[in-house]
């Protein structure tokens, strides 16, 4: 986990292959807690703000994605932020 390439990933969401983007500070080589979902173009689908433990910040696009697909990406995104802030040290 010391590059921004190991902070990314892809998920098969709603029959779609997306792509996490974790933001990273360049001086340090160290994600941060802001991430995108992308669809298969690069186009956002959805942003969050993760960095504070307790509060999520989710940013919709507009058009807005379909309920079902925005569904599952809140819930890896939360997920993700759980999992994200228990692996920190302590």
């Amino acid at each position: 986990m010391t590059t921004p390439a190991c902070w990314d990933g892809e998920l098969e969401a709603q029959g779609r292959r997306l792509t996490l983007r974790h933001a990273h500070l360049r001086r340090v080589g160290a994600p941060i807690g802001r991430v995108a979902w992308l669809d298969e173009a690069g186009h956002a689908l959805l942003a969050a703000d993760i960095v504070r433990e307790a509060r999520f910040d989710l940013f919709d696009v507009d058009p807005p994605v379909p309920p079902e697909l925005r569904r599952d990406l809140v819930l890896v995104t939360v997920a993700l932020a759980w999992w994200e802030h228990a692996a920190e040290p302590s």
